[in-house]
């Protein structure tokens, strides 16, 4: 078993595709196949379903995936360690971020710059996409760190830290309200069309367990996961938008009563040592937050 071997069938896995697989790894797409034959060959299993239109591991497969992505990063970090015990902390570094980071409660790009002059050596692969999903990446070590939306339950199985709070507004127009600049109270709230973001999502998580602890349902009648969009829907009048206060300047809006927030964590994974490039990142973006985090799990402190 070679770690090409490996490190071919882990990109074929996670690109659902051998072309896509080859084009990644810049090789020819018969020499992924053939090496993934190999390695089929040498352990008596089929580890990959080739019937459908992308490919998906075999039970085989799956228990071999772990194994091969602890294995694959045990190997970078060992090169990592020893550039870093020559004064060379470099590498490349895979960080996840939720879409429409409020920059306005972190200034992601402000931290990576910082970064990047105090380690110009190091590389960072940004990747967007739900905060469950990368959850998921970062637990099966295809990340390195992640910007989660914080709902209202930690991640379970991650270290984290929180960056920000941003307190959720309700925005649309002013004849809405009654008295105006009064807080408005959840049970009121649920008498209004709702634009909020959409389920699953950390904001979406915190209004829809705080309305369960009233015994209320939302009326949720549009879902973005662009605050800047809804604010313009609850500007044009289509109903009371739920969001980030930053993102309700120029809006007339109130207070939630009970408060609710918005967070933004730094999660991260360590079954086993990160890399030097990557516990570097960690530090600095847990520098970077203005928000100290609340029952994150021993063991997080980066040092």
């Amino acid at each position: 078993m070679e770690l090409r071997q490996l490190r071919y069938f882990v990109t074929v896995v996670d690109e659902g595709s051998f072309t896509r697989a080859a084009e990644r790894l810049f090789v020819a797409q018969p020499g992924v196949s053939a090496q993934i034959r190999r390695l089929e060959a040498e352990l008596g299993q089929t580890l990959l379903d080739r019937s459908g239109p992308s490919v998906r591991p075999t039970s085989a497969g799956t228990a071999l995936l772990a194994h091969a992505r602890d294995a694959l990063a045990a190997v970078q970090h060992g090169r990592d360690s020893v550039d870093a015990v020559a004064g060379l902390v470099q590498g490349t570094i895979t960080l996840g971020t939720v879409p429409n980071l409020a920059s306005e409660a972190f200034d992601l790009p402000a931290a990576l710059a910082e970064f990047h002059q105090e380690y110009p050596g190091i590389d960072i692969s940004l990747t967007e996409g739900t905060a469950a999903d990368l959850a998921t990446a970062v637990r099966e070590a295809r990340l390195d760190a992640a910007l989660l939306s914080l709902g209202s339950e930690p991640y379970e199985g991650l270290e984290q830290h929180t960056l920000a709070r941003s307190p959720l507004v309700a925005a649309g127009h002013a004849d809405r309200w009654t008295p105006p600049n009064r807080p408005i109270r959840l049970g009121e709230l649920a008498e209004h069309t709702l634009m909020t973001m959409p389920k699953h999502t950390g904001i979406r998580s915190v209004l829809d367990a705080a309305f369960q602890r009233i015994g209320a349902t939302p009326r949720v009648a549009i879902e973005s996961g662009d605050p800047a969009l809804l604010a313009r829907l609850a500007h044009a009048g289509l109903g009371v938008a739920i969001l980030p206060r930053p993102y309700a300047q120029g809006l007339p809006f109130v207070e939630l009563d009970p408060p609710l927030a918005g967070q933004i964590a730094l999660a991260w994974h360590r079954p086993h040592s990160m890399s030097p490039a990557a516990e570097a990142l960690v530090r600095q973006l847990v520098q970077a937050g203005t928000v100290e985090s609340e029952g994150t799990p021993a063991g997080s402190t980066i040092g």
